[in-house]
Parts: C-alpha cells; sequence; structure tokens
C-alpha cells in the first residue's frame, strides 16, 4: 500500500472534523464560528471529499446575511461555502460504473461546487460530501489552490456565455462587471471564443485588457497574462449606453445588476441581441416572496417581448451541470485559461481567517478570488 493510501485509510477512520459553520443569519462578526462536526457518510452516489482548499463568493456573504433564505431553506448551523478542491476519501455505496462515468476512484484529485442540495455540507470543512456528478478530475498541471478557484465561476459563465447567449466566432459582447470573478473568466471565454469585440465596465482598466499587468497567482509567482478586453469603460466616469450607442452589439453579459443594465441595452444591441444577467434587477435586495414572484413574472414579460422580436432577456438562476467546469479545466491545461487570485489569499483556515474573507469580499476590491488552505 502506497504512503498516500495508507493516508487516505487513516482518514477514513476520522470522526469529527474541523469546520467554519454560520450560527445565524445577520452580520458575518458575530454568526460565524469555528467548530467541529461529525464526519459525514456519503450514501447514495454521494463521495467524501477530504477538502485540501476552498474560495469563497459573493453568494456567500448574501447568505451569511439572510438575503436567500426565502429560497434556500438550510437550517442552523450549516457549513459555509461552494468551492472546493481535494481528494476522494470514500465512494457512496451506490456508485456504480455506469453512474461513474468519469472513473472517479479513492485517491483522485478532484474539484467542484457544493450544490443547493447539499447546503448544510459547505466546502469550509475537513470533509464534505456532494454527489458524483458535482465533481471533475484535476488536471494535472493544476494546483488544489487553482482548482478550488474555479467551479463557481466557471460555470456560471460558461452557461451564461455559451448555453444562453450562444456566444459564437466574431461577436461583440459586452461584460457588465468585467474585473470580477465571473467578469474575468468571461473575457477569456470571449477571448477562446474568438469574439470580435470584447467590452467591458470596470475601473481595473490594466486588469481586464491584454496589456502586460502582472497578477499574483496561487504559486505567488508573478507573470504576464493576456486576458483580452479590448475597450475598457471606467464606469464612474463613463456611462456605457452612451460610449457604446449604436455599435451593435450582439451580447451583454450582465454580472453587477441593476434595472437601468435592462432597459439601456436596447441603446446598443442589435436587433434580437441577446441580454443575460446572473443578478437580474434587484442586485443589492433581499429575496422575499414579493421580489421571486416579481422577478418571474418580470422575466415573463421581457420573454414574452423577446418572442415578438426585442431583445431576447435570460437570467441566468440555477446551474444545471458541471459540464463547462470540466471544459474550462481542459482549456487550463492546454494554457487557454488563467486562474486569477487575489494576492491576499490564501487565508487561514480559522474562525478570523473566515471573517479576514468575508471583509475583503465586501470591500470590492479583490482582484481574483480569495481562497483559503486547509491542508
Amino acid at each position: 500500500m502506497t504512503e498516500e493510501k495508507k493516508e487516505i485509510e487513516e482518514e477514513k477512520k476520522e470522526t469529527v472534523m474541523q469546520c467554519i459553520v454560520q450560527t445565524d443569519y445577520g452580520e458575518y462578526q458575530s454568526v460565524l464560528k469555528k467548530t467541529t462536526l461529525p464526519v459525514p457518510n456519503p450514501t447514495g452516489t454521494q463521495v467524501l471529499i477530504k477538502v485540501h482548499n476552498t474560495a469563497l463568493n459573493p453568494v456567500d456573504y448574501k447568505i451569511t446575511m439572510g438575503k436567500l433564505q426565502t429560497v434556500l431553506g438550510m437550517k442552523h448551523p450549516f457549513v459555509i461555502g461552494r468551492d472546493f478542491s481535494g481528494v476522494i476519501s470514500e465512494l457512496g455505496p451506490k456508485i456504480t460504473e455506469r453512474n461513474n462515468k468519469e472513473a472517479f476512484k479513492i485517491g483522485d484529485r478532484v474539484a467542484g461546487m457544493v450544490m443547493p442540495t447539499d447546503l448544510n455540507h459547505g466546502s469550509f470543512a475537513e470533509y464534505l460530501i456532494t454527489d458524483i456528478k458535482n465533481i471533475v478530475h484535476i488536471p494535472q498541471n493544476m494546483s488544489f489552490r487553482e482548482a478550488c478557484a474555479l467551479p463557481l465561476v466557471a460555470q456560471t459563465s460558461y452557461q451564461s456565455l455559451f448555453e444562453k447567449s450562444n456566444l459564437k466566432k466574431g461577436d461583440k459582447v459586452l461584460i457588465l462587471g468585467g474585473s470580477t470573478a465571473t467578469g474575468l473568466i468571461g473575457i477569456q471565454l470571449c477571448k477562446i471564443a474568438e469574439a470580435s469585440e470584447i467590452a467591458v465596465t470596470s475601473t481595473q482598466s490594466d486588469l481586464c485588457t491584454y496589456d502586460h499587468y502582472s497578477l499574483c497567482l496561487f504559486n505567488y509567482n508573478l507573470f504576464d497574462v493576456d486576458l483580452g478586453a479590448t475597450r475598457v469603460i471606467n464606469y464612474k466616469d463613463q456611462k456605457w449606453w452612451e460610449e457604446l450607442k449604436g455599435q451593435k452589439f450582439d451580447i451583454i453579459y450582465d454580472t453587477v445588476g441593476g434595472q437601468q443594465s435592462w432597459e439601456k441595452a436596447g441603446d446598443i444591441l442589435k436587433e434580437k441581441g441577446i441580454f443575460t444577467t446572473i443578478v437580474g434587477d434587484a442586485a443589492a435586495n433581499k429575496a422575499t416572496y414579493s421580489s421571486v414572484i416579481g422577478t418571474g413574472l418580470s422575466l415573463v414579460n421581457r420573454k414574452f417581448w423577446s418572442v415578438c422580436g426585442y431583445m431576447d432577456y435570460n437570467l441566468l438562476i440555477k446551474l444545471h451541470s458541471n459540464k463547462g467546469l470540466r471544459e474550462i479545466f481542459t482549456w487550463f491545461a492546454e494554457g487557454k485559461i488563467s486562474v486569477l487570485v487575489d494576492e491576499s489569499s490564501p487565508y487561514e483556515f480559522s474562525e478570523e481567517g473566515a471573517k479576514a474573507m468575508y471583509a475583503k469580499q465586501i470591500s470590492q476590491s479583490c482582484h481574483g478570488k480569495l481562497t483559503t488552505t486547509l491542508k
């Protein structure tokens, strides 16, 4: 038996784990705690993952503040976090060759995202369980820390651009929020698709363009990154609908939100152009029953006008597969995609470290993902 397999066998015997939990809805300073919980047991087609690294997303803060409690029925306390990378420690009893098409086995390096049905089993823990369909293999040339930074943003941008917006060669694309984590991935996907123009809104011009801008990655080496934005509009000084008026864009990919974005989209989109948002109109509001119903009615109304020849409106509500993540990992292995992480990472796996990550996320000063190292 190899040393790695011995280590995995020993880890399987562990019965408790360290984790960061949310004890209630409210400000992160008072509701985030480090504690111990029993190591979960995989059932059905679930896998038990020994977590090496995890990352924070803006949605984590929204969940902590209770903005999504209407649509996510979680019970306190629950483990925070969505993105993870690690090693398979145990396979569920109903995993077979038929449902394990990727041939996952104990000891494999994998990454993925905790799905809504798994929300009480978040990623800020030494172990987590998730269904086998939610994980992908990590390429040999990718580190655990790089892998954990991609799942949510990669799948979000992939499905928004390729599946919702039908991104193709020659398209003109505007990304609202180019320096957000989803926006930065979106820029690179547009470049891979050979979009003819990639305009973005951002105050971080050097971060989004192909100018040689030094970025700190997981290995703390500085190197030149060619992201690919062809034009950056500083939203503090310029209005994108005025700067780009009449230029007939094919796609607007909105990572910021707000009703004004949809209202102004007609100024720059070509006839039957596509507007895809991952936020919707009420970007900063709490998701109440009335707001959920309002969003649904608004979506129906905009879809109706799309059928009548107006702009096509899409709201990405649910990530339905990990197809995009698998393809993006392949592009990473081929050197076509870079993983960006904020220079403040990695954070300590502790209560103080988690709170520091939240504070950084809320400051809106991140230049890439925020990550934590557990192992």
